[in-house]
């Protein structure tokens, strides 16, 4: 018979905040919710902040790829520099 336990108990909390707002304004209201966390409810024995990371494209703004030899796939601009950086 299966039987399915449960472990690592966590509560996530999610800041409101909108995508296009400055990373440092979300950082520091997530740093708040954590100290007040922290200061109002017993029984937390760790709060922390954690990320979803994607790496991004800092020309086109889509998400970073590479072919199969690490040549950027995303736009033109970011080939021709990734070629740039090969002559030198």
């Amino acid at each position: 018979m299966k039987i399915i336990t449960k472990e690592n108990p966590r509560i996530i909390i999610k800041p409101n905040y909108y995508p296009w707002e400055n990373l440092g304004v979300v950082t520091a209201l997530c740093d708040e919710i954590k100290r007040d966390v922290q200061r109002h409810v017993d029984g937390v024995s760790q709060v922390s902040v954690e990320w979803d990371s994607k790496t991004i494209c800092s020309d086109c703004g889509l998400e970073w790829e590479e072919d199969e030899s690490g040549i950027p796939v995303c736009c033109k601009k970011a080939i021709q520099e990734w070629k740039d950086g090969e002559q030198q």
